[in-house]
């Protein structure tokens, strides 16, 4: 593709639509489109790991690239998530026994200052003049394309082109979710040979 960055693939996908009355439509389409790769993509993007040190309170701050939680590590033990009722009947003591996810931040019960490792999924961040570039857009460059063109056939009516552009979008989409599959499931799987008598 042509562009490397939002401003060109802002650019590009004006000069596709060669339609001076849409010009400011192109970010709302990239911004379509980035919200159905969000719900298809982030759950496949390779696991993170951030450390954290919570407050007295027993809160800490997730990151800014935070999407959904897999394990939260203290001491080398995953702790159990509980609901705020039961986790708050643990009472009080000097380590983390559970934790409870709130308002952008976990909470450990019982409260205190403690340092834990959280593995964790990113969620894609949105493309704009301030972040004009990810890394999806550097190694999937087709996805912002197709999708924001897709879109774009709600700006402009009976345009043929759409059909064309939902099948690049879609067959990118897959080839994008076979990618990261890849990534995160790296090694063959290997038969088990079950012992018979």
């Amino acid at each position: 593709m042509a562009f490397a960055n939002y401003t060109e693939l802002v650019a590009s996908i004006n000069d596709w639509l060669d339609r001076s009355d849409l010009t400011g439509a192109a970010p709302d389409m990239i911004a379509l489109a980035e919200s159905r790769m969000r719900r298809e993509l982030s759950p496949l993007f390779a696991e993170r790991s951030a450390d954290l040190t919570s407050a007295a309170t027993g809160i800490a701050s997730v990151p800014a690239d935070f999407g959904t939680l897999d394990r939260v590590i203290y001491d080398g033990a995953t702790l159990n998530q509980l609901g705020e009722v039961p986790a708050a009947n643990l009472g009080t003591g000097t380590v983390p026994l559970a934790y409870t996810i709130e308002a952008n931040a976990i909470r450990l019960w019982p409260a205190g200052a403690y340092d834990i490792t959280i593995l964790y999924h990113p969620v894609l961040s949105f493309l704009t003049v301030a972040n004009p570039t990810t890394d999806l857009l550097d190694n999937h460059p087709d996805l912002y394309f197709h999708g924001a063109m897709l879109y774009a056939h709600g700006y402009v009516k009976d345009d043929p082109r759409a059909a064309q552009f939902k099948a690049l979008w879609d067959e990118a989409l897959d080839e994008a979710k076979r990618y990261f599959t890849r990534q995160v499931f790296s090694t063959s799987l290997k038969p088990q040979v079950a012992n018979v008598p």
